[in-house]
């Protein structure tokens, strides 16, 4: 473990990538966790009353947001001064009301599905801000 930590500590690099890797996988759980949830809401499932499943989404964010922040100081990239972090946490703005909406107030089957799709379209948009496709499209480290 702590050959690790010195390693991470003596190249920046392999830190932001291990940084990115994390925030990335855990944002992959945080969308599946909205729509396996999303599908048991409109099946009525009684899966939904399982405890783990009330907690498990909100542990899931923070840490995302967490290592959101993390990755923003260590990258030294901040929201209004670069543009794609700006156009990343306008994403996560709708994102947020949208999934809440989606998972928590009763509505109708359509309103729902309108809303899941809502919050579907943001979450895409936070990956596509976030990978361009290559490494030489990623922000570089400043």
């Amino acid at each position: 473990m702590l050959c690790l930590v010195s390693e991470l500590l003596s190249s920046p690099r392999a830190a932001d990538d291990l940084l990115r890797s994390m925030h990335g996988g855990i944002a992959i759980l945080s969308g599946s966790f909205i729509l396996v949830r999303g599908t048991w809401l409109l099946l009525d499932s009684p899966l939904l009353r399982l405890r783990w499943l009330g907690v498990a989404p909100q542990l899931i964010d923070t840490w995302l947001l967490l290592l959101g922040v993390g990755l923003s100081l260590w990258s030294r990239q901040y929201p209004f001064v670069d543009g794609w972090l700006t156009m990343k946490l306008t994403a996560l703005v709708a994102y947020i009301p949208g999934g809440l909406a989606f998972c928590f107030e009763p509505m109708a089957a359509w309103q729902r599905v309108c809303r899941g799709a809502s919050a579907i379209c943001s979450l895409w948009r936070l990956r596509a801000v976030s990978c361009r496709g290559n490494d030489a499209a990623r922000p570089p480290m400043k």
